[in-house]
């Protein structure tokens, strides 16, 4: 089963300047687009520089990805030729567990 190209929500707990223990929610939206072969099963989800210092958060770090379901993945940089793009690359399983039945 494959997915086309659909828009998706990313989120992240950021802990704010004021009070360490309070967290905000920050969502972007990115269309989705498959991993490359070195990235399959390996639930890593990338994404261009701008869009993770919006989220506020660094590679590695792990992220709330929402379709018509929710999953998480680690947060990696986009490849180079990705970082003008607002696209998620995700393996097949990921995109499956935010898409099921769909």
């Amino acid at each position: 089963m494959s997915i086309a190209l659909t828009s998706i929500k990313l989120k992240s707990e950021e802990k704010t300047p004021i009070e360490s223990k309070e967290f905000r929610s920050v969502e972007i939206k990115l269309l989705v687009s498959k991993a490359r072969q070195r990235d399959f099963g390996k639930a890593i989800a990338r994404i261009n520089q701008t869009s993770m210092l919006r989220l506020g958060i660094n590679a590695g770090d792990i992220i709330e990805i929402a379709g018509s379901k929710i999953t998480v993945a680690a947060a990696w940089p986009a490849y180079s030729e990705d970082q003008d793009k607002e696209i998620i690359r995700s393996d097949e399983v990921t995109r499956k567990k935010c898409w099921c039945g769909h």
